[in-house]
């Protein structure tokens, strides 16, 4: 099997799936409290966004490997 390209992947989620991916539809409990005078700021903020970059990349996968199994099915018959 030849696979599609990822943009047929890409152009194929709805509204609710990237609001999945980014996290928008959980309680967001992962939220940013610290003041920008703290000496550690710059730091709790780099490490919230990258937990957050992270968390929104292995819901993407999760996605992706969905589809890529859905496709798979499809071009086998079952």
């Amino acid at each position: 099997m030849v696979l599609k390209p990822f943009h047929e992947f890409m152009v194929s989620l709805s509204k609710d799936d990237w609001y999945y991916i980014c996290g928008a539809t959980e309680d967001n409990t992962d939220e940013l409290s610290v003041k920008i005078t703290d000496p550690d700021a710059i730091n709790e903020v780099a490490a919230f966004i990258n937990g957050q970059s992270v968390n929104a990349t292995v819901r993407l996968l999760e996605k992706y490997h969905a589809w890529i199994s859905q496709q798979l099915q499809k071009s086998s018959g079952n």
